[in-house]
């Protein structure tokens, strides 16, 4: 009897010495996984990574940025308006911005007023946002936006693509079937580098380079992703 209680005495004992050493080895196992989860960045928002500011295998501290991220659908249109004219503006005003480099105008409203002016000059710096995201804009790019005291529906254009057919009526070419096409077209408003008309849509592809070379019926080729 007194070997069969010892016999119990020394399972029991291996017993508790292996559950104790699952359960160092369980805490081990998660604290491995732990430590493979925390090995993959999560970033707070969705968007398109602008820049990177660690290399692959470098080691950096707790909290450190690792890239710089561009958010999904927060392109906005920032300017500088001369002290004599921001007190004519007000929130919620609308803007067409014609976006450098893309050929594209867009309707965006004002959305942030400075009541600070910038550093060194006597401007005030305007945000504006788009009603929709431009889809061909990238952060950093230029443009040009005209501030609308009523509404105006038209196509905005570089002026250079508006030509004049005599004092008072203008046209454009418009590329259809390889020829170029004349237009007659209305302006509603321009300034020295952009114009707002009526008479084409932007389901039309205007000709905005070169115009000045062609006739009614010249053949043409538009060149891939124009």
């Amino acid at each position: 009897v007194l070997a069969a209680e010892a016999s119990v005495l020394q399972a029991n004992a291996a017993l508790a010495q292996a559950t104790a050493s699952y359960q160092n080895s369980a805490s081990a196992v998660a604290q491995s996984k732990l430590a493979l989860r925390n090995c993959n960045i999560l970033a707070p928002v969705s968007g398109k990574i602008t820049r990177t500011l660690a290399e692959v295998g470098q080691l950096v501290p707790t909290g450190t940025a690792v890239v710089q991220i561009l958010p999904k659908n927060t392109l906005v249109y920032e300017a500088l308006v001369p002290e004599m004219d921001v007190a004519k503006l007000m929130l919620g005003q609308r803007v067409s911005v014609f976006i450098d480099g893309t050929s594209q105008t867009l309707p965006a409203q004002i959305t942030e007023l400075s009541p600070l002016s910038e550093s060194g000059s006597r401007t005030f710096r305007i945000r504006c946002s788009f009603a929709v995201q431009p889809a061909a804009a990238l952060a950093g790019m230029y443009g040009k936006g005209v501030i609308l005291k009523k509404t105006l529906k038209g196509l905005g254009l570089p002026k250079d693509a508006l030509l004049k057919r005599d004092e008072s009526s203008y046209f454009v070419y418009v590329a259809k079937d390889g020829k170029s096409v004349q237009v007659p077209v209305k302006v509603l408003f321009q300034n020295t580098e952009y114009v707002m008309l009526t008479g084409v849509s932007v389901k039309d592809v205007v000709i905005v380079s070169g115009q000045s070379a062609l006739s009614n019926g010249t053949s043409i080729r538009i060149p891939a992703g124009r």
